[in-house]
């Protein structure tokens, strides 16, 4: 499932506050393409997942916001092709969206905040062909 090679393509990211057991903020570049960013957005109680459109050519954006639970220490991202799924603190609250971006970059830059990279790898698509139920067709 996992790959060293964490260029342009599916990827894990895993996150950690640097000051003491929570942070305050992060601003995090998930995807990236000529017409959209994928931003996730995170502070001491509600994250936001936006798909932002640069060129205003219809309705293919869209905001996710939700309260957390508790101030976030760790963060686990499986970034795909068409798939994110963030994992906060260990579980304990997850997101899963779905979207289309046209010619994305999946490459992930942390724009700002108080988490450091921990872990970053590429990871096998599950649209690639071959896979166990991967399809040609796919996005």
């Amino acid at each position: 499932l996992m790959t060293e090679n964490a260029e342009n393509g599916p990827y894990y990211l895993a996150l950690e506050a640097e000051k003491g057991e929570t942070a305050g903020e992060l601003e995090l570049l998930l995807a990236d393409s000529p017409e959209e960013s994928l931003v996730l957005t995170v502070c001491r109680n509600k994250a936001c997942l936006r798909l932002e459109e640069k060129v205003q050519e219809g309705n293919k954006g869209f905001t996710c916001a939700f309260a957390l639970l508790e101030e976030p220490s760790q963060l686990e991202i499986y970034m795909d092709r068409a798939i994110v799924e963030i994992y906060i603190n260990h579980g304990v609250q997850v997101c899963t969206k779905r979207f289309y971006m046209d010619q994305a970059v999946l490459s992930p830059k942390l724009l700002k905040g108080e988490f450091r990279i921990k872990e970053h790898k590429g990871m096998k698509s599950i649209w690639e062909s071959g896979g166990k139920g991967g399809r040609d067709d796919a996005p």
